[in-house]
């Protein structure tokens, strides 16, 4: 699937976003509400840290995640 960036139209790089650090965690906060961001079988984040799949876009320096509960 080709990706286009929504800011400037340009082409956008699938990869991951990675949380550095063993067991590390990668969430989304707002007040006391928290959502974990991760793709990644639940062992697997536990022992390399949480990883998403995402895309970039080097023109804008915007990064895009699509996340599923």
């Amino acid at each position: 699937m080709n990706m286009r960036c929504p800011y400037c139209e340009g082409k956008m790089r699938k990869d991951q976003l990675h949380a550095v650090g063993a067991g590390a965690g990668l969430e989304w906060k707002e007040d006391s509400e928290s959502l974990r961001l991760n793709t990644d079988p639940e062992l697997a984040a536990r022992i390399s840290g949480d990883r998403i799949a995402a895309y970039n876009c080097d023109f804008c320096r915007k990064i895009i995640v699509s996340y599923e509960y």
